[in-house]
C-alpha cells in the first residue's frame, strides 16, 4: 500500500513538472515571438528614417516596397 501510494504521488509530482515544464516552454516561445516582432518593428522604422533621409539629403525616392518584399523573402 505505501509502495502505491508512493508510485501516484511521484506520478502526480512529475506530472506537475512536466506542466510547469510545458508553461515555460509556452512562456519562451511567446517570449521570443515578442522580441522577433520588436526587432522586425525596429527594423522597419529604421528603414523609414533611412529612406527619409536620402530623400531629403539627394532627393531621390527610395523603392520601400520593394525592399520590404526582400527582406520577407526566407532565407
Amino acid at each position: 500500500m505505501k509502495a502505491q501510494a508512493k508510485a501516484q504521488t511521484d506520478m502526480a509530482k512529475m506530472q506537475a513538472q512536466m506542466q510547469k515544464d510545458q508553461f515555460k516552454l509556452q512562456l519562451d516561445a511567446q517570449k521570443a515571438a515578442a522580441d522577433d516582432d520588436r526587432a522586425r518593428d525596429k527594423m522597419d522604422q529604421d528603414l523609414l528614417i533611412s529612406a527619409a533621409e536620402i530623400l531629403g539629403k539627394y532627393g531621390t525616392a527610395v523603392d520601400v516596397e520593394r525592399i520590404k518584399q526582400m527582406q520577407a523573402v526566407p532565407r
